[in-house]
């Protein structure tokens, strides 16, 4: 699952967390937007892609 299916499976919010098994352990990040989606609403574009938008993320 990438993060733009993440997205959808979370109801179209932000805010989610993730993490990579390669990710020391314990890291993760948070998305916080995704570059031209505005919360709540669907990613244009086709699946599982759509338009590989840029995702913004705060690492904890």
């Amino acid at each position: 699952m990438n993060i733009y299916q993440m997205y959808q499976a979370n109801s179209y919010k932000f805010g989610f967390y993730v993490r990579k098994i390669s990710w020391p352990t314990g890291q993760k990040a948070q998305i916080i937007s995704i570059e031209g989606v505005t919360e709540e609403h669907p990613i244009d574009g086709l699946p599982p892609y759509f338009k590989s938008l840029f995702c913004y993320q705060f690492w904890l």
